[in-house]
């Protein structure tokens, strides 16, 4: 796994999602997209054609039901488009949580999350009609940098390790204004994928906990990759 910088510039500015829009619904059901509700809970369905004119995907923005990853055992997962609908890859299959039970606190407050937006067409932390809207998911722009996620997968051994810290560094970075608007790429070379930055959401949104989830896609392979940051 490697994470570096595209030399192709950001398709958009990165873009708030606060309530359903013709290019985003949020928690799709099984009659929106196909997807294996044993694996997945949705977040969201964008429509690709926001960050790629020419494409006409629909990309399921769902968390996989693994409790590695709040239990930071589980860096990543991914999951793919097949012809039985979004399920997540096989070499991730064994880290998703035997049990539904397993994973009972966090499916319950994301059932709560879910009846609150439907009674109400927004989302906040603490579900209180009375608090004020949280983004339903983000889009486009570049990842939040310098975190433990990206300090993780970096490779530092890479040839663009002076374009990472000018693309964090706003003060100093020689060239932060022009790496600032690259595109954020993470080449899976096990499996040999290439993947954009999608978006982010934040987990407190959804399950009860901390935590965000940086959102990766691999049109070409039609693969979602879900990063854990827990700063």
């Amino acid at each position: 796994m490697a994470l570096y910088i595209k030399d192709s510039a950001l398709a958009c500015p990165a873009t708030k999602v606060l309530q359903a829009t013709d290019f985003y619904k949020p928690f799709p059901s099984s009659q929106d997209v196909a997807f294996n509700d044993n694996q997945l809970l949705p977040i969201g369905l964008l429509a690709y054609s926001k960050l790629d004119v020419n494409s006409d995907d629909n990309v399921l923005i769902a968390l996989p039901i693994s409790m590695e990853i709040f239990d930071g055992d589980l860096p990543y997962i991914s999951y793919s488009l097949t012809d039985n609908g979004w399920q997540v890859d096989a070499h991730n299959v064994d880290n998703l949580s035997e049990e539904k039970e397993d994973f009972e606190d966090y499916s319950e407050y994301y059932q709560q999350a879910a009846s609150f937006y439907a009674k109400h067409q927004r989302l906040n932390y603490s579900l209180d009609e009375n608090d004020e809207s949280v983004p339903l998911f983000e889009f486009g722009g570049q990842p939040i940098l310098g975190c433990n996620w990206d300090a993780y997968l970096w490779d530092e051994e890479s040839d663009d390790e002076t374009r990472y810290f000018d693309a964090m560094d706003e003060q100093s970075g020689e060239n932060y204004s022009h790496y600032s608007t690259r595109e954020i790429g993470f080449f899976d070379e096990e499996h040999n994928v290439d993947f954009a930055y999608l978006g982010t959401f934040c987990f407190s949104t959804y399950f009860e906990g901390g935590g965000e989830g940086i959102v990766f896609y691999s049109a070409k392979h039609k693969r979602v990759l879900v990063i854990a940051e827990f700063s």
